[in-house]
């Protein structure tokens, strides 16, 4: 998406909201216990498909934004 610079420049603001990649394994963990997945299979998944996903695509889009917003987890989202 952010490759096609047509569609880029159709957007007014472009918003990106980090979060810290331990706190996405730590809710994909969560998550698939909750649905009775062991955590080996889960962790594989994660190591093999998410995270080099996450790195190719949508990483490299928060140099795009306008606006970067960091969520590590907090609870809120501060934004200063």
């Amino acid at each position: 998406f952010m490759n096609n610079k047509n569609i880029v420049n159709l957007c007014n603001m472009k918003i990106f909201l980090e979060t810290d990649l331990d706190l996405m394994l730590s809710r994909i963990v969560i998550k698939g216990t909750a649905r009775k997945l062991k955590l080996e299979t889960i962790v594989q998944r994660y190591l093999k498909f998410m995270k080099p996903s996450y790195e190719k695509w949508i990483e490299p889009t928060k140099g795009f934004a306008d606006i970067v917003i960091p969520n590590f987890g907090q609870g809120q989202i501060d934004i200063q």
